[in-house]
């Protein structure tokens, strides 16, 4: 089957919903914690994830985005949860592009937040898929507090070596979860509770050689 960027999303989604739903592995402090940083625009359930991985963002319809709960697996140390949003446009050529904004509760109410944009135009100093820090998310919808103010958050602008959504997508979710006892197990997990196994393996062999190979996909 071919890679379906949407598709892994979902999946990936549902396991993030899965452990956040999970008092075990969300206790119910955590929770309120996230919530004092992001209010109720968190994705609770599969319908609003999945409703947000789907919509166009265009400018107008910011009430059905959610931050998505990321697989707490494995847990690593400093991070207490993660989230992302997927922002899904269309730009003047009607071609669709995608940006994350990723958000990092870290202990108390400190939260640290990215972007990760495609390219800006080619007469722009950012004209090209980059990661850097954000002071909020969604526009202006949430401030993120934990960037002291003499930090810069418009450079480093870091280079993603890639430019499709889907190859995008895996290494904002690398630098999360690491890679060979991180995202690949996770992968492995979320196929497999989709009765899908067979399928993971073209995924692990695109992340391999994006990490190993260097390729720019």
């Amino acid at each position: 089957m071919p890679l379906d960027f949407e598709d892994l999303m979902r999946l990936y989604a549902r396991q993030g919903i899965a452990d956040w739903r999970d008092i075990k592995s969300t206790p119910h402090e955590l929770q309120t914690r996230a919530r004092d940083c992001l209010g109720w625009g968190i994705a609770q359930d599969e319908t609003q994830a999945f409703v947000t991985i789907g919509t166009t963002y265009d400018g107008t319809n910011s009430d059905r985005l959610r931050f998505i709960p990321m697989p707490k697996r494995p847990s690593r140390p400093g991070i207490d949860r993660c989230f992302f949003l997927p922002i899904r446009t269309r730009e003047h050529n009607y071609e669709e592009a995608v940006r994350f904004e990723l958000f990092l509760l870290v202990t108390g109410r400190n939260c640290l937040a990215f972007r990760i944009e495609p390219p800006h135009r080619l007469s722009s100093a950012h004209s090209y898929v980059h990661a850097q820090l954000s002071r909020t998310m969604l526009g202006t919808s949430h401030e993120v507090k934990g960037i002291p103010d003499w930090l810069p958050d418009k450079y480093p602008a870091f280079p993603i070596l890639a430019s499709k959504p889907l190859s995008v997508f895996l290494c904002m979710a690398t630098a999360v979860h690491g890679y060979d006892t991180g995202l690949v197990p996770v992968l492995q997990d979320v196929f497999q509770k989709a009765s899908r196994a067979s399928e993971v393996a073209s995924y692990v062999d695109l992340l391999k050689k994006m990490l190993r190979d260097h390729a720019c996909f």
